[in-house]
C-alpha cells in the first residue's frame, strides 16, 4: 500500500517578485584583467586547466607541458572560448582593452611539433570577440591577429591586438571571447591568453593626438587591422635604425583611433607620416608605386586626409601629408573616430613616425609647401594634363607636362586637400603672391624656351567662391618681364586683394602653347606690408625658416571638400616626371 504526506500548506511562502537577482557593480580591480585561467597552469597543481574554457566544436585538451617555457597549455581541434565580465565594459566604455596570447598550431597532438604560420601569406589563428544585445549581435573580427616573426623556443607565436569598447559592447547582455584555429588540418595550442585594460591614455588634447605613433613601443598596441583584412606586425626597423620598430601591414590597412573629443571644433590638423613599400614578389626592393597609401578619417562620414607627396626623406622614406578642419561630424561622435592607412595589393606596407598636431593659427603663409621639397604630388594635381617634378629654381619644382590644348595646366588644392586658412580671407588683408617660374621645350625638364619678342605668356588664375558663386582673376601680367631665357626663372608677382567670405579656394597656372611645359618653384601668398610704399612690397620667395620646419610645413591652412574624383587620374606621373 502506497500512502502520501499530506499537502503542505503554502501560506507565508515565496510569491511572484519575492526573490530579487541584485548584479553587484565591479570593482576596477575586477576589470583589469578579463581573461580568467589564461595562463592554462591547473594541471601542475592538481585542478583543471580547463576551468573557464569553452570549446566551439572539437574538443578541449589539457596539454601539460607542452606550453611556453614547459608549463600547461591547452589544445583544441576547434575553437577555444569564454564569456567575458559585461560588466567592465560598462564601468570601463570609451576605453580599450589589449589582447595577447601565444598561439600554435601543430598537426600533432602527443608531440606538439609546431607549424610555423606565416600570416603574410596564409590565414593564421586569430582572436574575436562578439557582443550579444536584444536587438544586435556585433562582431569584432579580427579582434587580435599574428603578428610577423619566428615562433619562439617552444614552436608558439603571438597574437596581439587591441579592441575600443563600443556602445555594442556597453549595451550587450553577454560578451563571448574566442581564439579562432582558422585551420581545419592542424590542431590549436594556447596559453598566456590575457585581454588587459589599457592605462586610460585619452591624450592631453593640446598636442600629439595619435598612441604609439613612432611604435618605438616595439608593439602594435593602440593599432589594428581594418575590417577583415590582417594586419601583421614585424620588428622591421623603423626610421631610428635598427633599434627602432614600425609597423608592417601585408598587402592591407592598418588603423588606430583618435578621441573626438580631443578635436576642437573648427581647429585645423596636420596629418603626417613615413612609410616604405616592398613587393611580395620582391620583399627586399623598396618601390615607390603610385598612388601610394593613402589616410582616411572615418566615423559617421569619410574623408582623405592624407595622401604620398612624391618625394622621399633623406633616409629613403616616402611620405604622407595633409591637413583636416574639425568639422561637426568629426567631433560629434559617441565613439572614436579611426584613422586609416589604405594600401590594397601585393605589397608590404612599413609605417613609421605617424602624426595628428593642430595647426597654430597664423596668416604669415598661405601657401604650404610653396618651396615643393615635400614633392608635388598631395598639393598639385593636373588640370587636363599632368603633374610631374623636375629641377626647380630651389631644389624641386612642380612641373606641367603632357597637355593638349593651352587651356590645360595645373592646379594648387587650395580647397580640394585643405590647405587654405579661410579666415585669412578679407579684402582689408591684401596678400603679395610671388612665385619663379620656368617654361620649358615640350618633354624636356631642363631645357627653357628661348624668346625676346612676340613671345608666349603663361597665366594664374585664381578661383574663389563666395555663396555659391564662382569668379575667376586672370593674371597674365605678373612677370617682370615677358622674355623668356633659356636657363633663367621668371619672377612673378601679383598684389591679390581676396573676397570676404570665401569658401573655396584654387590656384590654376594655364594658357600657355600645349607645345610647352611649365615649372614652378619657390611660391608663396604672404601678407602685404601696409606700412611701406607698394612697390617695394615684394617679400622674397622663399618662407623664412621660422614659418617652415625642416619636413613638415606647419602653417595655418583648412579644407573644406575634397577634389573631384574625375581629376585623380591627371595625378598620374609621366616619363618626364
Amino acid at each position: 500500500e502506497t500512502t502520501y504526506e499530506e499537502t503542505p500548506a503554502c501560506d507565508g511562502g515565496l510569491s511572484f517578485g519575492d526573490i530579487r537577482i541584485i548584479k553587484p557593480h565591479p570593482t576596477e580591480d575586477e576589470c583589469v584583467e578579463l581573461i580568467q585561467n589564461g595562463a592554462v597552469d591547473g594541471a601542475s597543481h592538481g585542478s583543471d586547466p580547463t576551468t573557464h574554457w569553452l570549446h566551439r566544436s572539437g574538443f578541449t585538451y589539457a596539454a601539460e607541458g607542452m606550453g611556453v617555457d614547459g608549463g600547461d597549455a591547452l589544445a583544441t581541434q576547434g575553437q577555444l572560448a569564454q564569456y567575458l565580465d559585461q560588466r567592465c565594459f560598462e564601468l570601463n566604455f570609451g576605453r580599450s582593452y589589449e589582447i595577447t596570447a601565444m598561439v600554435k598550431l601543430s598537426d600533432n597532438l602527443e608531440t606538439g611539433e609546431a607549424y610555423n604560420c606565416n600570416p603574410a601569406i596564409e590565414i593564421c589563428p586569430e582572436i574575436g570577440v562578439i557582443a550579444y544585445g536584444d536587438t544586435f549581435t556585433n562582431l569584432v573580427e579580427p579582434a587580435a591577429t599574428m603578428v610577423m616573426g619566428e615562433p619562439d623556443a617552444y614552436g608558439y607565436q603571438q597574437v596581439e591586438g587591441v579592441v575600443d569598447i563600443s556602445t555594442h559592447m556597453r549595451d550587450a547582455y553577454g560578451i563571448l571571447f574566442y581564439i579562432a584555429r582558422n585551420r581545419d588540418d592542424l590542431y590549436l595550442f594556447i596559453d598566456n591568453v590575457s585581454m588587459k585594460l589599457l592605462p586610460d591614455a585619452t591624450p592631453t588634447c593640446e598636442n600629439e593626438l595619435v598612441q604609439n605613433g613612432d611604435f618605438s613601443s616595439g608593439n602594435t598596441r593602440y593599432w589594428r587591422a581594418y575590417f577583415f583584412n590582417q594586419g601583421v606586425f614585424s620588428a622591421e626597423p623603423g626610421r631610428g635604425g635598427a633599434t627602432d620598430t614600425a609597423l608592417m601591414s601585408s598587402g592591407h590597412n592598418a588603423q588606430t583611433s583618435i578621441d573626438p573629443t580631443c578635436l576642437l571644433p573648427n581647429q585645423r590638423y596636420e596629418v603626417v607620416a613615413k612609410y616604405r613599400l616592398f613587393h611580395k614578389a620582391e620583399p627586399d626592393v623598396q618601390v615607390s608605386d603610385y598612388p601610394g597609401p593613402d589616410v582616411q578619417l572615418l566615423g559617421d562620414e569619410s574623408e582623405i586626409v592624407a595622401r604620398t607627396t612624391g618625394e622621399k626623406t633623406s633616409d629613403g622614406w616616402d611620405q604622407l601629408y595633409g591637413h583636416f578642419v574639425a568639422d561637426e561630424w568629426k567631433t560629434d561622435l559617441s565613439d572614436s573616430l579611426r584613422l586609416i592607412f589604405r594600401k590594397g595589393g601585393d605589397y608590404f606596407n612599413v609605417l613609421d613616425d605617424v602624426s595628428v598636431t593642430p595647426i597654430s593659427n597664423s596668416c604669415d603663409q598661405l601657401i604650404v609647401n610653396g618651396d615643393m621639397e615635400l614633392g608635388q604630388r598631395v598639393f598639385w594635381v593636373g588640370l587636363g594634363g599632368s603633374v610631374g617634378k623636375a629641377t626647380g629654381y630651389t631644389g624641386i619644382g612642380a612641373l606641367s607636362h603632357s597637355r593638349s590644348s593651352s587651356t590645360q595646366g595645373m592646379r594648387y588644392r587650395g580647397s580640394g586637400m585643405g590647405f587654405v586658412d579661410y579666415t585669412c580671407f578679407s579684402q582689408s588683408n591684401p596678400f603679395i603672391v610671388t612665385a619663379k617660374v620656368k617654361l620649358l621645350e615640350g618633354g624636356s625638364t631642363t631645357t627653357g624656351v628661348s624668346c625676346s619678342s612676340s613671345c608666349p605668356t603663361v597665366t594664374l588664375r585664381i578661383v574663389e567662391r563666395v555663396n555659391g558663386v564662382t569668379s575667376n582673376t586672370n593674371i597674365a601680367n605678373g612677370f617682370a618681364s615677358q622674355v623668356w631665357e633659356t636657363d633663367e626663372f621668371q619672377d612673378f608677382e601679383y598684389l591679390y586683394t581676396p573676397k570676404d567670405d570665401v569658401e573655396y579656394f584654387e590656384l590654376q597656372w594655364r594658357d600657355f602653347p600645349p607645345e610647352y611645359d611649365l615649372l614652378v618653384d619657390d611660391m608663396s601668398i604672404v601678407p602685404r606690408v601696409t606700412n611701406a610704399p607698394s612697390e617695394s612690397l615684394v617679400p622674397s620667395a622663399e618662407p623664412s625658416a621660422s614659418m617652415l620646419p625642416s619636413e613638415f610645413p606647419s602653417t595655418s591652412l583648412q579644407p573644406t571638400e575634397l577634389p573631384s574624383t574625375s581629376l585623380q587620374p591627371s595625378e598620374s606621373p609621366s616619363a618626364s616626371a
